[in-house]
């Protein structure tokens, strides 16, 4: 009876700890993560300006290489759900999305906050947080003198990270182990 009774405490105490452990970890890898985007959008931000500096604002709408380069730039990271390109007046030019993350209608949504100024960048940090449909997005906006790039990534973890927290969750399950055997040997 008593060993039944250890070995139910173990097993509820060690979902109780790995349910408060992961969320507090997974808080804890965000920063991490705005690092790795930050890096990530800086290389593309480096990419398009040197395309657009090539391009007249006023081609911007038809120009099918950017259209294509920016399908491009969505397609081949992971993270990356929509890239925009806006005037000063943050009226939309052109934009690509990836189709799996973003619907049309989310799409839409995005755009209109564009346009309707609702995402302004910050000075003290490198991104802006909006959620839509539950879902957590990151905005970086690059403000060149004629034009305004806006790249937006959805929080998704990077498989490295989301290994080191099942990687950590099976040492705390392991400890848990230890622990219920010691105390069942002790019994």
């Amino acid at each position: 009876m008593k060993k039944t009774l250890v070995v139910i405490l173990t097993i509820i105490l060690c979902i109780v700890t790995i349910v408060i452990y992961s969320k507090y970890r997974m808080s804890s890898f965000e920063p991490q993560y705005i690092g790795f985007l930050t890096v990530e959008n800086s290389t593309i931000i480096k990419q398009l300006d040197t395309l657009l500096q090539k391009t007249n604002i006023a081609g911007i709408r038809g120009d099918k290489e950017l259209a294509k380069c920016l399908e491009q730039q969505v397609k081949s990271l992971q993270q990356l759900s929509l890239i925009a390109i806006t005037d000063n007046e943050y009226s939309v030019l052109i934009a690509a999305k990836k189709d799996r993350v973003i619907n049309q209608k989310l799409f839409d949504a995005i755009i209109t906050d564009i346009s309707q100024k609702k995402l302004l960048p910050f000075t003290t940090f490198p991104q802006i947080t909006r959620y839509y449909n539950n879902t957590k997005y990151y905005f970086f906006i690059y403000n060149a003198s004629h034009y305004i790039i806006i790249t937006t990534y959805s929080f998704i973890l990077p498989k490295n990270l989301i290994i080191k927290l099942a990687l950590e969750n099976l040492l705390i399950v392991i400890v848990f182990i230890i622990i219920g055997t010691a105390i069942i040997i002790s019994l």
